[in-house]
């Protein structure tokens, strides 16, 4: 039976993966609160190939995105500074399988809050929730068209701690952990060669560890996370159940410079992502530029 649907379930099947990719927080990435600016615009864009432990189609697929940030901070006391901002990401995915595949594009439009707490003896607490609407676009390269405006959500709780601690006067390393829990609901759908569409919510939960080492022009960091529980997703097509397991670890690694003009701060940043033992992998850019008011 799935043989029937195979040439569009590939498609199906890399959906709730993609759009999670979108939804994630690396602990690796820039946080959403640039130090001494109130006012800040990022760009990203990021490109990558994703591949699969297991997966019923033998799919991979390979993406690209582009983002826009616009945020602000303020500084609520001694201890305590918070932020917003709100989010537009366009995303497009290329589906490859033995059965031929397909095409995804997703945009997304969303908000996120972030709380950064100062304690006592350089030690520091993280916490941001993020929400994004999405409208997705399906096409199957034999069927053309499968679903237009397909709408999902997708929800991120992201904590983090760690401490900062000098090794002489211009050079600090920070060891630090977080644990990240993410979600994407996805409307069922019937689509334009009358199949029946539905996915599992996709629950993700994901921790890790690792250290960033900086001085006043330039840090590096080296992460690596765990992802935890049954991280397969299931797609299933008019009663038929396919199902993908991306892979467990990941190896992330970052490198980013900053330097002032003027009023302005601007900063550079660029990451990596190995998916150990798939073979995926993603490489990440950004441009921030803040200024205070």
């Amino acid at each position: 039976m799935v043989e029937e649907y195979a040439p569009r379930s590939a498609v199906y099947e890399a959906l709730p993966d993609f759009l999670s990719s979108l939804q994630r927080w690396d602990a690796a990435s820039q946080r959403l609160m640039i130090p001494e600016s109130s006012l800040w615009v990022q760009l990203l864009a990021s490109t990558g190939t994703q591949g699969f432990e297991r997966s019923s189609t033998g799919l991979e697929y390979n993406s690209d995105s582009l983002g826009v940030q616009l945020g602000g901070t303020t500084q609520v006391n001694d201890n305590l500074d918070m932020g917003v901002a709100l989010h537009h990401v366009a995303g497009s995915a290329s589906v490859n399988a033995p059965t031929k595949g397909g095409s995804l594009h997703v945009e997304g439009l969303g908000v996120a809050v972030e709380a950064l707490w100062s304690l006592e003896r350089d030690w520091y607490a993280n916490a941001r929730f993020s929400i994004t609407d999405y409208e997705v676009d399906l096409s199957s390269d034999e069927a053309g068209r499968l679903k237009s405006e397909l709408e999902a959500l997708g929800h991120t709780l992201g904590l983090e701690a760690g401490k900062r601690m000098q090794i002489r006067d211009a050079l600090h390393w920070t060891p630090r952990t977080w644990l990240e829990r993410s979600r994407i609901t996805l409307d069922g759908f019937t689509d334009t060669v009358n199949s029946r569409v539905s996915f599992s919510d996709k629950n993700r939960l994901t921790g890790g560890i690792g250290v960033l080492l900086e001085t006043p022009a330039i840090s590096g960091s080296l992460d690596l996370e765990q992802r935890f529980g049954n991280t397969k997703h299931t797609t299933r097509i008019s009663g038929e159940e396919l199902g993908a397991k991306p892979a467990q670890r990941s190896l992330l690694l970052g490198l980013k410079s900053t330097w002032l003009r003027g009023a302005l701060r601007y900063s550079a940043e660029f990451n990596v992502r190995n998916e150990l033992g798939s073979g995926g992998e993603e490489y990440a850019g950004f441009i921030q530029v803040g200024m205070d008011y």
